[in-house]
């Protein structure tokens, strides 16, 4: 039963998702889980693949969120739980550039070449892309409850002002079109290519003398506004707004990046390894 509190406050409004909205969902559910396995099918294509560069991505950026959390939950205790996601989206920037650092640092890791880095990036971005894969599997879930039951399973037991936040979330789902969630497919795919790029660049530098002051730093602030931009993005103009925005910021940062570390030649590298020996020299 829905609450009388949530009745008494008009929040029984009934909620449903259309057709093209499950469309959107589920494509862009099925692009990200797609995405990293394409990426690692062309680097196998070229013989450049290296499935446990791969895994220890994986493993590092589900170890870099989970200590963000951790550190978040710690240190701000007190802060409501909006508050810590906020601040978690802010630090899980300095735990994931420092996690691609450690894991290219050390032996363990065997990550020796561009293509080792460009794999490890295909992990740590593959696992960002699953984990948005399975929220769009959970709102499909969430959609077909819905139209089955209508809202009244997700009122039960909630205060009116409780409702109301759910009832918001609920509607945020349901309004999300088609035209939304393939800016969200492109976004995700520019996010990939982001997380590669960052991984690339912290590979390359790894050597350079002022890395620790100058391009970890970098990679940092980087991600750090990059992270920031979808949700300021989204509070002005929406979440299509948001994607697009961060779309072109990314293809842009991604850009750059290349510029620093001869991205061109890193290309050439993977696709002719004969070349190989060459673009080590002009490093």
């Amino acid at each position: 039963m829905i609450p009388q509190s949530a009745e008494s406050a008009g929040l029984t409004k009934e909620i449903a998702f259309s057709g093209s909205t499950f469309l959107g969902y589920s494509i862009a559910a099925i692009v990200s889980v797609l995405l990293p396995a394409a990426a690692y099918l062309l680097m196998r294509k070229y013989r450049a693949a290296r499935l446990y560069s791969v895994i220890v991505g994986i493993i590092t950026y589900f170890l870099a969120v989970k200590f963000c959390d951790f550190c978040v939950l710690i240190l701000f205790s007190s802060a409501s739980p909006a508050l810590q996601t906020a601040l978690a989206v802010i630090f899980v920037s300095f735990f994931e550039e420092t996690g691609r650092w450690l894991a290219m640092k050390y032996p363990l890791t065997d990550i020796r070449t561009d293509n080792h880095a460009v794999c490890y990036g295909i992990g740590h971005a593959g696992a960002e892309c699953l984990m948005r894969g399975i929220q769009s599997f959970r709102i499909i879930r969430i959609g077909q409850m819905l139209n089955s039951g209508g809202t009244e399973p997700f009122l039960s037991g909630k205060t009116a002002e409780q409702a109301k936040t759910v009832l918001q979330q609920l509607q945020a789902f349901a309004d999300r079109n088609l035209f939304v969630s393939f800016t969200d497919c492109l976004n995700s795919a520019v996010n990939f290519c982001f997380h590669i790029a960052l991984s690339l660049l912290i590979f390359r530098k790894i050597g350079d003398t002022k890395f620790l002051t100058r391009w970890l730093p970098l990679a940092i602030l980087i991600h750090v506004l990059f992270n920031g931009l979808y949700s300021d993005a989204a509070y002005i103009g929406g979440i299509a707004f948001a994607n697009i925005t961060c779309i072109l910021a990314g293809l842009g940062i991604t850009a750059a990046v290349s510029k620093i570390i001869n991205g061109k030649a890193l290309i050439e590298s993977i696709l002719y390894p004969v070349h190989e020996e060459e673009t080590d020299q002009a490093q």
